[in-house]
């Protein structure tokens, strides 16, 4: 059942990827922290890069992958990957901006990390080329081999460099 979900979402994500119609896109970096607390908190370290396409004025995909090292209770290490969209309120790139995620991918101790929920932003132009995203996720978490183990609230803000092609 595991392999079934991954192959849909992986599916999902190069779909949504091919049929896309960018007229520009930002790539970069980027860092915070993550919570996932199902019975005491999990505090992780993200470090990984994004890649934001821009589909029309307000709408926009992106795709961040990220290696989260564990510092909590549980010292659960994850390879994160996760497809969001984004609804920017002005214009793509520059300003507020909401959407929902889905993040997925292997964890510690042969298990398996999924989360789904909703994102919130606000990206800062620092010049023609550069912006800052400060974003947040807030959802609901899953960590196990199968659907038994561990479900809880995803916290993850994060702060990204990018530039914008």
């Amino acid at each position: 059942m595991k392999r079934e979900i991954i192959l849909i979402a992986v599916l999902i994500s190069m779909f949504s990827f091919s049929t896309v119609k960018a007229q520009s896109f930002a790539v970069g970096g980027e860092t915070g922290f993550s919570i996932f607390s199902p019975n005491g908190a999990n505090f992780a370290l993200p470090i990984g890069a994004n890649l934001e396409w821009d589909i029309n004025g307000n709408l926009s995909l992106q795709t961040r992958v990220s290696f989260d090292i564990g510092l909590g209770r549980a010292d659960f290490n994850y390879f994160y990957i996760n497809p969001e969209i984004r609804y920017h309120f002005s214009e793509t790139f520059s300003g507020a901006y909401v959407g929902g995620y889905f993040g997925f991918g292997p964890a510690s101790f042969n298990s398996f990390y999924m989360s789904l929920g909703a994102v919130g932003g606000y990206e800062i132009m620092v010049s023609d080329n550069f912006n800052i995203d400060i974003s947040g996720q807030l959802g609901f978490g899953h960590l196990g081999n199968s659907f038994v183990g561990f479900n809880g609230l995803h916290f993850r803000p994060t702060v990204g460099l990018r530039y914008v092609l």
